[in-house]
C-alpha cells in the first residue's frame, strides 16, 4: 500500500512539474541559451553543407568551430527538423527523456532494494531540483545526457549481474553516445577499459574487452580525424575555452585581483590568436594557461576543491532567472562573481539581495542540494548495497565532478541527479546497519 502510494504522489509530482514549467514556457518562448545557438547551427551545417561547424559559415572562419560541439545531438536535432519540420519535437521527447530517467532511477531503488520509507526522502528533494524540470525546454544536451548516464549505470549492473547477455555491449554504447555528447566524458574510456579488463580477468573471459576498447578508440578516432581537419590532434576546442575563461581567470582573479585576472587572460588570449596556425595557438594557449596555474599551485588547488563543490550546491540562479525572466539586482552579477568577490560571505549577501521570494527559494534549493550531498557521502558506507555497485555510482559521479573543477555549477551536475536522489534516498541505510 505505501509503495503505490509512493508511485502516486511521485509521479503525481514529475508530471505536474513538467507540465507547469512547460505551460511556463509556452508562454514565455524562450527556447534557447547562447550554447543552444550553436548546437543550431551544427545541426544547419550538416544539413545545407555536409560539415561539422558551429558558427554561422557567413562569418569570418574559426577553426574552433570545427570541433566545439560534439555530432550527437546535433544530429538529433537535424533528425527532428526533417522529421516534424521543427524543434518542437526535441523538447516533447526532452521531456520523455527526463521522465524516463527518473523511472531508471527507480530502477535502482528496487535493484538496490531501498526500503519506500526511506524514499519519501528524496521527494522534496526532487521538488527542489528545478532544473529537472527547465533544461527539457530549452534546446540544450541536459536532459539527454542524463538518460545517456543513468541508463549507462544501469546496463552496468546488468552487466556484472548477467553476465551471459549482451548488457555489455549496450552499456558500451551509451558510453559511446555519451561521449559524442558532452566532451567531459572523452577521458572516461581509459577508466571504463580498466574496470572492464578486471572484470574479464575475475572472470576469465578475455571477450568482454572488446566492447570495452570501443569507446576508447572511437574516440582515438574522432580525435585522429579532428586532427586532419585542423592540424591539431584533439577532442573538443571547448577544452581550452574553459581552461583560460574558467581555472585560469578564476585563478588569477582570486590572487591577483579582477583588474589584473582581465588584463593576463586577454593577453594570453591575444598572444595566442596572434599565431596564424590553428594547432600552434591553442598549444600556446594552453602552455601560457598551464604557466599561470603552475605559479598558484596551492591556490589552483583549493579552487578546484571549491569547483567541485559548487558542482553539487550552486542552487542554479542562472537556470531560474534565465527561465522565469526575473533580473538580478545588478545587471550580468551572478554567484559566481559574488564568490570572486567576496567568498562565501558575498554569496550570502548576494541571496539576501535578492528579495524574499527568490532568496527563499534559492536558499531551499541550497538545502535539499547539501542534503544530496550528505547522501553521496554516506553512499560508500551503506553495506547494503554491493561494494562494487556503490563504487561505479561514486566513480561516474567524481569523475565528473573533477573534470568539471573550476566551472562547477548547477547545470553540470544536472545530468547525475536521479544518482544523487538514489543516494540520498539509500543514506538511511548506513544506520540502520550501524545499528542491527
Amino acid at each position: 500500500m505505501e509503495a503505490r502510494w509512493f508511485l502516486r504522489i511521485f509521479w503525481g509530482l514529475a508530471l505536474g512539474l513538467h507540465l507547469g514549467f512547460g505551460l511556463w514556457q509556452l508562454h514565455a518562448q524562450s527556447w534557447h541559451l547562447v550554447d543552444s545557438h550553436e548546437y543550431v547551427w551544427v545541426a544547419e551545417n550538416l544539413r545545407s553543407q555536409g560539415w561539422l561547424y558551429s558558427g554561422d559559415p557567413e562569418a569570418p572562419f574559426r577553426a574552433d568551430h570545427l570541433s566545439k560541439r560534439p555530432p550527437v545531438y546535433p544530429i538529433w536535432l537535424l533528425l527532428s527538423r526533417l522529421l516534424t519540420g521543427s524543434y518542437l519535437s526535441v523538447v516533447v521527447l526532452q521531456v520523455g527523456m527526463s521522465l524516463l530517467s527518473l523511472r531508471l532511477m527507480l530502477w535502482l531503488l528496487d535493484a538496490w532494494r531501498v526500503p519506500v520509507r526511506w524514499r519519501w526522502l528524496m521527494l522534496p528533494a526532487l521538488v527542489l531540483s528545478p532544473g529537472q524540470f527547465i533544461y527539457p525546454f530549452w534546446l540544450m544536451t541536459e536532459s539527454w545526457f542524463q538518460l545517456l548516464l543513468t541508463a549507462w549505470l544501469v546496463t552496468a549492473l546488468q552487466a556484472w549481474r548477467q553476465p551471459g547477455r549482451p548488457w555489455l555491449w549496450a552499456n558500451a554504447g551509451l558510453l559511446v553516445l555519451a561521449i559524442f555528447t558532452k566532451p567531459v566524458m572523452y577521458l572516461f574510456g581509459v577508466p571504463y577499459l580498466l574496470l572492464v579488463g578486471g572484470l574479464a580477468w575475475q572472470r576469465r573471459q578475455p571477450r568482454l574487452l572488446l566492447p570495452a576498447i570501443l569507446p576508447l578508440l572511437l574516440t582515438l578516432s574522432y580525435m585522429g580525424w579532428q586532427g586532419q581537419r585542423s592540424g591539431w590532434f584533439h577532442f573538443s576546442s571547448i577544452q581550452n575555452l574553459s581552461l583560460l575563461q574558467y581555472s585560469t581567470h578564476n585563478l588569477l582573479r582570486q590572487t591577483l585581483g579582477p583588474e589584473e585576472a582581465l588584463r593576463l587572460t586577454d593577453e594570453i588570449w591575444y598572444a595566442a590568436q596572434a599565431n596564424p596556425d590553428f594547432a600552434e595557438a591553442q598549444q600556446a594557449l594552453q602552455a601560457a594557461c598551464f604557466e599561470q596555474i603552475a605559479r598558484f599551485p596551492l591556490a589552483y588547488l583549493r579552487l578546484h576543491l571549491q569547483g567541485m563543490g559548487h558542482f553539487f550546491l550552486d542552487p542554479g540562479r542562472f537556470d531560474l532567472y534565465t527561465f522565469l525572466g526575473w533580473q538580478a539586482p545588478e545587471a550580468g552579477q551572478g554567484l559566481t562573481a559574488a564568490f570572486s568577490a567576496g567568498g562565501y560571505a558575498g554569496i550570502w549577501r548576494y541571496l539576501q539581495a535578492q528579495g524574499p521570494g527568490p532568496f527563499v527559494l534559492l536558499l531551499l534549493v541550497a538545502l535539499a542540494n547539501l542534503a544530496k550531498l550528505a547522501g553521496l557521502a554516506l553512499l560508500p558506507f551503506n553495506r547494503r548495497i554491493p561494494r562494487l555497485e556503490r563504487g561505479l555510482l561514486l566513480l561516474l559521479v567524481l569523475y565528473l565532478a573533477g573534470l568539471t573543477g573550476p566551472s562547477g555549477a548547477a547545470r553540470f551536475a544536472l545530468p547525475i541527479l536521479p544518482l544523487l536522489l538514489v543516494a540520498l534516498a539509500a543514506s538511511p541505510g548506513v544506520f540502520v546497519r550501524s545499528q542491527a
